[in-house]
């Protein structure tokens, strides 16, 4: 496997284990069974890619993500990063504000319901 596949895969890895640490129940895709996803099983029907490279092209990375994602009515989401740096994730505009409309909606429901932090 040469280092740069070795790389992604331990992009793949970093970005399953996170979302495994948040609560959710996910793994990493198996290209040899046909499936195209680098991480499967986010609610909200998402397709996820993961880039783990020193010279990232955001649009590059999207266009990739957007075109995976539109064969198969998902909605696309990009992890990446490079060395030494935190994981980011880029994602659709209207799909961040439906995702913090819910987090007001939320919100809301537990200040209404006298929810209080453990």
């Amino acid at each position: 496997m040469t280092n740069s596949r070795r790389k992604g895969k331990r992009g793949e890895y970093i970005v399953r284990d996170r979302l495994i640490r948040w609560g959710f129940s996910c793994r990493r895709g198996i290209l040899a069974a046909g499936e195209p996803d680098n991480v499967h099983n986010l609610p909200g029907n998402r397709h996820v890619e993961t880039k783990n490279n020193e010279h990232l092209s955001i649009w590059a990375m999207l266009r990739q993500a957007e075109r995976d994602a539109t064969a198969r009515g998902e909605s696309p989401i990009v992890f990446f990063k490079k060395n030494d740096t935190k994981l980011y994730a880029a994602l659709d505009a209207d799909d961040l504000l439906e995702l913090l409309r819910l987090q007001a909606t939320f919100e809301e429901f537990k200040e209404i319901n006298g929810v209080r932090p453990e």
